[in-house]
């Protein structure tokens, strides 16, 4: 940041603004006066030059499904449950959304800034000779469903996202790959393909696109084996045919991309198919899309697009609407950032890690009182494929990666655990999701105390009871599988370099809290087995000699994130799928998100919007179980909700002890929240320690319509509200 940056920051954060509240001109005659109400936040009044004097009324609202969500997550809500999943185990919570890092783009010789297609927008200018940016390697698609979206604005032809095996500006020749995905053509219209094998079938649009208007491509996917083109929410071509990788690519950029004559109206003028105009709201899934109903939403402006674009489940977001500098905010990681953030526990940083070239450092165990906690759920699915990959570095027996219930160090008794990855007293690698036998563990062939770095991979295959689990060292096998239903042993707590251990494990370290002493590097876990060839290849990407491709440490962290791991955890999940997704693909159990019980999804919401479904309970088996953190605690609360039923129940509650358990009065604790009465009235309350405190509405609300119940206080009172 320059000095005159720096300073304007300082003023906008120090220098009081105060409200306009009239004009005066030289003349000393008021302009304009105008009165607020600033517990609504609105103008009451306002006074013309003349002395005109105008009442303001409070604003009427005809809202929409967007508008509802966006005025709620405008209030910055620490949880939001939406319910609209249709037929999935979890609910998905819209406002967490765990991931590690930001899924930045990088420009090179963009102007940023120009006016974008949607009211509220910006875009992001290339000039079609030495324009381009780069998105992350794993947004290149590959096999199975997805979908591309971006809006662009030209009068020339050339490439508006492509991805290819070798950085731009080389010259496509064979044994190198490349796929212009979406390019406007020589002929004008708008050309589109995954790569089926066949350049030459790539879609085209029956309408030229070269009129200097903005325009919204997509191309969506939604079976393996078809996918579909469309211009401006209209379907532009279909095609048939397996949809496969383009050979080992690794570059994913917009505005440029390889080009040759094997496409149809081919900018082959420009081998690297450089783009002239602008693209904004550039946006990656991981399955097919209604395009039209994403189209329908620009008339709304950037917050309707918004929140159409971030409920259509995208792995990837980036709107081109950067004012400065070389990255391309992608939307979804970057505001995610902190909330699945590791902590580090009295461990030494910045030491050198497992490769040869590239700028690695790794964090370094002292063996006694360090340990990094991960967020809790951090673990593999159970009972099913998975896998979990480490670098590690050690002499000594200790606990690499451990799940349990309880915080480290604490009581075990009642509690779960268990050691994922150890090394043990005998030198040896330990592995294994526990399947209910603390010596069903899998041991490596050969030692891994030798204080050199290792390459570590425990996976997981098949489902039930056929679960076999394998350890590799070093990028093979070692050691024989073992079989047993892999199955839930603590979650609430996930450590690296420390875990509960006890003397049921074979070899365990006599350390009960497990401290690892040496470094640790690269963890990452998936929800599917690896196969042999991908493990292989990750430790190749380490020690091969790295060449002119990038460093060691570059090219193994491209080849774990290509294989999309789970620990870059995605935004939340779709209609019919089980779990949250994370950014690159498989399936993750989060914990922020609730599990449906007997609940029947899908149904019309408040709204009557598809894209703002409901819930059914249908009263003596159905429930909703959030996590623990959507709890009130002492302080400032609110609870909001909707809801419509002609039968008492309880909306919203928070206890001590499972539903259903039995519980004692002084001993548990309870709170119907938020609750429809036998009377047929609202009732509600945070808890004050007197349950004949709790506030009761003025009128019935069981005639099965729906109704908007909030909850809000602090230490000073409660208020209840019904319909606003």
């Amino acid at each position: 940041l320059g000095a005159p940056a720096v300073t304007a920051q300082w003023a906008a954060a120090k220098q009081t603004s105060a409200e306009l509240t009239n004009i005066t001109l030289p003349s000393t005659k008021t302009k304009l006066a105008v009165a607020y109400d600033n517990v609504n936040d609105r103008a009451t009044q306002y006074t013309d030059e003349i002395g005109g004097v105008w009442k303001l009324n409070a604003p009427t609202v005809d809202g929409t499904e967007q508008q509802y969500r966006s005025a709620v997550l405008a209030n910055r809500p620490s949880g939001y449950w939406r319910l609209s999943e249709g037929k999935a185990a979890q609910a998905v919570n819209t406002v967490s959304v765990p991931r590690p890092t930001p899924n930045n783009g990088t420009y090179s010789n963009v102007t940023l800034g120009a006016t974008g297609p949607i009211t509220g927008t910006t875009a992001a200018t290339f000039d079609g000779t030495t324009s381009w940016a780069e998105l992350p390697s794993a947004y290149v698609p590959t096999t199975g469903t997805g979908a591309l979206s971006l809006w662009f604005k030209t009068t020339k032809p050339g490439v508006l996202i492509g991805y290819q095996s070798f950085p731009l500006g080389t010259a496509p020749t064979s044994g190198l790959s490349w796929n212009p995905a979406l390019y406007v053509g020589t002929d004008g219209k708008l050309h589109g393909q995954f790569w089926t094998g066949d350049a030459g079938k790539t879609m085209a649009s029956s309408a030229t696109v070269t009129d200097g208007n903005w325009h919204q491509a997509v191309l969506s996917a939604t079976t393996p084996t078809s996918q579909s083109l469309y211009l401006d929410g209209q379907t532009a071509g279909t095609l048939t045919g397996q949809i496969q990788p383009n050979g080992l690519s690794n570059h994913v950029y917009l505005g440029a991309g390889a080009v040759s004559s094997g496409w149809p109206a081919a900018p082959t003028t420009d081998p690297s198919g450089h783009f002239t105009g602008q693209i904004a709201d550039v946006a990656a899934f991981d399955h097919g899309i209604n395009a039209a109903t994403l189209y329908a939403q620009a008339t709304g402006g950037a917050t309707a697009y918004d929140a159409a674009v971030v409920d259509a489940h995208p792995s990837g977001y980036w709107r081109l609407n950067d004012t400065a500098g070389s990255q391309a905010a992608e939307l979804l990681t970057s505001q995610a950032l902190a909330q699945n953030q590791g902590t580090y526990n009295n461990t030494a940083l910045n030491s050198g890690g497992p490769y040869s070239t590239g700028n690695t450092t790794v964090a370094t165990f002292n063996g006694t009182t360090s340990y990094v906690q991960l967020p809790a759920g951090a673990v593999t699915r159970t009972g099913g494929s998975a896998s979990v990959e480490v670098w590690f570095k050690t002499a000594s027996a200790g606990v690499i990666y451990g799940t349990q219930s309880f915080p480290l160090g604490g009581s075990t008794s009642g509690q779960d655990w268990s050691p994922v990855l150890y090394v043990g007293t005998d030198g040896k690698l330990h592995g294994g999701q526990w399947t209910g036998s603390a010596t069903n563990t899998a041991v490596s062939a050969t030692a891994v105390n030798d204080n050199t770095w290792h390459h570590a991979v425990l996976t997981v295959a098949g489902s039930g009871s056929t679960n076999i689990q394998q350890l590799y060292i070093d990028g093979a096998a070692s050691g024989s599988p073992v079989t047993g239903t892999t199955r839930y042993n603590g979650d609430q707590y996930v450590y690296l370099g420390a875990g509960n251990t006890s003397s049921g494990f074979p070899a365990v370290p006599a350390d009960t809290s497990g401290h690892f002493n040496g470094q640790i590097a690269d963890f990452a876990y998936y929800n599917y087995t690896l196969s042999a060839d991908s493990i292989g290849r990750h430790y190749t990407y380490a020690t091969a000699p790295a060449g002119e491709a990038g460093s060691q440490s570059a090219n193994y962290r491209t080849g774990v994130t290509t294989n999309t791991p789970s620990a870059y955890w995605r935004l939340n999940d779709r209609t019919g799928a089980t779990v949250a997704q994370d950014t690159l693909g498989t399936a993750l159990p989060n914990q922020e998100h609730g599990t449906y019980t007997a609940t029947t999804n899908g149904v019309t919401g408040p709204s009557g919007a598809s894209d703002g479904t409901a819930v059914t309970f249908n009263g003596t088996t159905s429930s909703l179980q959030l996590p623990a953190s959507a709890a009130p605690v002492r302080g400032a609360n609110s609870i909001e909700l909707w809801f419509k039923t002609g039968a008492p129940g309880v909306l919203y509650g928070y206890q001590s002890f499972p539903l259903g358990a039995a519980h004692t009065g002084g001993v548990d604790q309870w709170n119907p929240a938020l609750y429809v009465g036998t009377d047929g009235k609202l009732y509600g309350g945070l808890w004050t320690g007197d349950a004949a405190t709790t506030l009761a509405s003025g009128r019935s609300v069981n005639d099965n319509t729906w109704h908007h119940a909030v909850i809000a206080g602090d230490d000073n009172g409660q208020t209840l509200y019904l319909d606003g």
